[in-house]
């Protein structure tokens, strides 16, 4: 970001939208535990708590 300054645009509610992302691991993945690790990452307190840092909701 350095000498690429950004400005927060904030969406008025009656404009914004909900969207629901989903994630899944291949059953021939290359790397089986790597994705089974990231998988689990996915769903983890840590996880969880960086999604709120961005005004994601999580369940």
């Amino acid at each position: 970001m350095i000498g690429y300054p950004a400005d927060m645009v904030e969406i008025p509610e009656k404009d914004n939208i909900s969207a629901t992302y989903v994630a899944g691991q291949l059953k021939a993945a290359p790397h089986a535990q790597a994705a089974q690790d990231f998988m689990d990452f996915l769903v983890s307190p840590v996880a969880k708590s960086i999604y709120r840092k961005y005004g994601f909701i999580t369940k």
